[in-house]
Parts: C-alpha cells; structure tokens; sequence
C-alpha cells in the first residue's frame, strides 16, 4: 500500500502543530474570565474608596465588559479553528489584536494592571507564534467545507453577543444614569412645604406639654446630596432642625420622667394618629431616640435627654427643580 488517503477525506491537522497555539487561548480565556469576576470587584471597591460616582461605575463596568467578553469570543473561535480553516488565521490575528487592546488598557491600572498586562502578552506571542500556519495554504483550502464548523462559528458569535448584550443591560440597570435614586413623588419645589407640614401637627402636640421649653431653629435649609464621592446636582435634600434647650444650660429634660417622658408619647401619639412609620426606637446613654418616615419619604427624628432634646426633619434627596429636572 502507498498510504495514500482516499480523495476528499479530511485529513486532520497534527494536534501537536498547534496544540501550545490552542492553550494559550483557552488559558486566555480564562483569565479573561478572572478579570470580570475578580478584577471588576476589586476596582468596584477601590472606586468606592475613591468616591466614583454612578457614571464612572458605568463608564468602568461597561469597559470590563467589552474587554473581556469580545477577546475571549475571538479567542475561542481562534481555537476552534487555526490549522483547520482558512478563517483560523483571520480569527487569530483578530485575537492578537484583541489582546494588544487589554493590554494598553491595563496598563493604565497601575501595577496591578501591568502584572496582568505581563499574562496577556506572553500568552498572546504564544499564540502567535505556535498558531502560525505550518502546512501548505492550499491543503487547508482544498478540504471540503464542514458545516459542523460552520454551525459552531456562528453559535459561537451569536452566544457571545447574547451575552455582550445581556450585561450591558445588566449594567445599565445597576448604574442607571437616569434612575440612581429611589422615585419621589415631590421635588425640591415642593420640599419646605412639606417639611412644614410634616412638623406641624408634631409641634403642636408638644406644645400642649406642661414644662416642655418652645423650639428655636438651630438649622434648616438645603444641602448637596452626594453621588459617590461627588455633588450631585440633579439632587438635593432639605432639613430642618428644632433645639428645645440651650446646650450650655444645666440639663433638665430626662427621657424617664416629667416633661420628656410627657413629649415622648405625646409624639408618639401624633406620628400614630398621622400615618407615620416608626422604624426605630431607643434609650442609650440617657438619651431617648425616634425615628419614623412618612408615605412620601419625609423623615424625622426626635430626641430626648443630654442637654440636647431637638426634633428634626429630613426630606431626603429628593429632584432639584431648580436644575431643570423632570
């Protein structure tokens, strides 16, 4: 016999042309993989320490998406086809090209980024140089076509976009630009009036207590509400803060008896009557405190004891009319 192969037989690349070509992508892969799962959290959390706002989580994510997901696709269909096909080598060179992208973009990371950069780069001339055709163009192109490869090229394409755009959306869910905070149903126009009427029915019931001193206005007005570390002009909060005794005078409003006692239940009373929400009450330290939220999202505060009995309001961060917002 002359160990000729019948026409028309696939005759199978040697796996040891591009066996080191072949492992170095799929090590690719997996790194890439290591960076979304474990690099992402750890720029999430020194974001935070940096005080990133929700459009640079965005802008971050978004591009640990896109650097991940598009190289390890090329990457993978490089594997699936070096030596077998004549688009292998298109798919390498896309691959090569993908990793030289990560690795500019590592290193501006800083040293964590450059240790990664080292990976890519050896792996990627790995690839390169055992994934270089190493028989005669014009066998590969005369081999007849295989479906099969077809079929799994574009599985593997259209896998790969489905979950391109799947955590893009994902990431415009949890970084949403236009939706970072919970939805109010007032905005800064209406927040003193609110505030106002909040505190009224409170006051009044605390004046009908014998021996509790009138209010003076310690603070109120408006301040930033913060988006990471950064103002957030499109939000803003409104407080106002009531002091019922002067800090330097000798303390004699007790939470356990006489006129504090008193106050307390009759706020009680008056946030109970008003369809308050009280979600928090406490004695520490011979200070007496309340928390409860209305329907709306007005919160209060009353405290009791210490030389420092104040009742505040809060509405939270609700939309700046004044910034042009919906």
């Amino acid at each position: 016999m002359n160990g000729d192969r019948p026409s028309g037989v696939d005759v199978p690349v040697e796996p040891r042309y591009y066996g080191g070509a072949r492992f170095a992508l799929v090590v690719q892969i997996m790194v890439n993989a290591g960076i979304g799962f474990v690099g992402l959290p750890v720029a999430t959390g020194l974001g935070a320490m940096s005080g990133y706002a929700t459009a640079q989580y965005h802008s971050m994510t978004l591009g640990f998406i896109i650097l991940t997901v598009i190289p390890s696709a090329l990457q993978l269909l490089a594997a699936c086809n070096i030596g077998i096909t004549a688009r292998g080598s298109v798919y390498l060179a896309l691959a090569v090209a993908a990793s030289a992208v990560q690795v500019l973009v590592a290193i501006l990371w800083g040293p964590l980024g450059w240790c990664v950069a080292v990976v890519i780069v050896v792996l990627a001339i790995v690839a390169a140089v055992n994934g270089r055709a190493r028989e005669d163009k014009a066998r590969i192109a005369a081999r007849p076509r295989s479906r099969g490869r077809v079929v799994a090229d574009i599985v593997i394409a259209v896998a790969s976009t489905i979950l391109l755009i799947a955590l893009i959306v994902l990431n415009d869910q949890t970084n949403d630009l236009d939706n970072r905070r919970p939805a109010r149903e007032f905005d800064s126009s209406e927040a003193s009036e609110r505030l106002d009427g909040a505190l009224a029915p409170i006051l009044a019931a605390l004046a009908e207590v014998e021996g509790m001193p009138d209010p003076r206005r310690d603070f109120g007005g408006e301040q930033a509400c913060m988006d990471g570390g950064h103002e957030d002009p499109d939000w803003i909060e409104f407080e106002v803060d009531l002091q019922f005794e002067d800090p330097k005078a000798v303390v004699n409003i007790s939470p356990y008896a006489g006129a504090g006692a008193r106050a307390i239940e009759a706020v009680k009373a008056s946030l109970i009557e008003n369809g308050w929400e009280i979600s928090d009450e406490r004695v520490h330290s011979r200070v007496y405190d309340l928390y409860a939220e209305r329907e709306d999202g007005i919160r209060i505060g009353f405290e009791v004891g210490a030389g420092m009995t104040r009742l505040w309001a809060t509405t939270g961060c609700v939309r700046n009319a004044d910034n042009g917002q919906d």
